[in-house]
């Protein structure tokens, strides 16, 4: 199976997360593994979830990892112009959910170390192939990873992100939260009986807004901050005045922004906000 072959078949593993189903993954890695007898170690996490490793011992003490996870974003609903799950190959391009971010740096890195393994190549400095799951949720495999190697030293870490074939030294920190707001039912014909939590959420969304152009900040090396609202449910039926509203945030921060100063200011923000939708009796 030459290089592009093994691409198309990590490509063709539905591991969109939720639920992930990375095992099924590593069982690819296995699969090749076992047959060119490179030694490899696999740790379960849950069902069908798993980490990946192999490590090729150097002649000296420094350790370098290669480190890529296994789950993808999902396809969502969009119709796709190639099967996100097909690997099909077009001109010069690959398509397929994962082409880019990241089962092709997956390839290309546990290729690169199975290369050295068939070639009888000792490296100067070991070198662990590390493929975890669920980085694109709560990076599930890496806690897992850390919690039980907590004495084992990684002098350097090369992570195959898509970043337009530029190295990148630094990565975005990432926030995400969830705020709900709170109403009264009622049916649609009497709103005003009720209390509109959708209405509420507006307000909130408006104070998201002004607090993103805020808080914006430019790093040469990360590019921009930035903070978007990526999930909203409210309601229950068209005809009743939803109680309830929730959205998603999904905020990226680069220093020297710190999570905990974004969410104490957004918070007197917020109360900012209740206090003055009191005075002026908004329901």
């Amino acid at each position: 199976m030459d290089e592009v072959q093994f691409l198309q078949q990590l490509l063709r593993i539905n591991s969109s997360n939720p639920p992930g189903n990375e095992h099924k993954v590593s069982e690819v890695f296995m699969e090749r593994c076992q047959k060119n007898r490179v030694p490899y170690q696999v740790t379960t996490l849950m069902e069908n979830r798993s980490n990946f490793e192999i490590t090729i011992r150097g002649t000296g003490d420094k350790h370098l990892f290669l480190c890529g996870h296994m789950d993808t974003v999902s396809p969502g609903d969009a119709n796709w112009n190639f099967d996100p799950f097909s690997g099909e190959i077009v001109g010069d391009r690959i398509y397929g959910r994962g082409a880019s971010d990241m089962k092709s740096g997956l390839a290309a890195m546990y290729l690169a170390l199975e290369s050295l393994f068939l070639e009888k190549i000792t490296p100067k400095a070991s070198i662990t192939f590390l493929a975890t799951a669920g980085e694109e949720v709560d990076s599930c495999g890496a806690r897992a990873f850390l919690e039980g190697n907590e004495n084992r030293t990684i002098d350097a870490l090369v992570i195959a992100e898509p970043t337009n074939e530029k190295v990148v030294i630094g990565h975005k920190g990432a926030l995400w939260l969830e705020i709900s707001t709170y109403g009264k039912t009622a049916h649609g014909s009497m709103p005003d009986q009720g209390i509109n939590a959708v209405d509420h959420m507006i307000l909130v969304i408006k104070t998201l807004e002004t607090l993103k152009n805020e808080w914006r900040i430019e790093n040469i090396k990360l590019g921009s901050s930035s903070l978007a609202v990526t999930m909203i449910e409210g309601g229950i039926q068209t005809n009743v005045i939803p109680d309830r509203c929730t959205i998603r945030v999904d905020i990226r921060s680069i220093p020297p922004q710190s999570h905990d100063g974004l969410i104490e200011e957004l918070n007197v923000r917020l109360n900012q906000l209740v206090k003055k939708m009191k005075f002026l009796n908004l329901k």
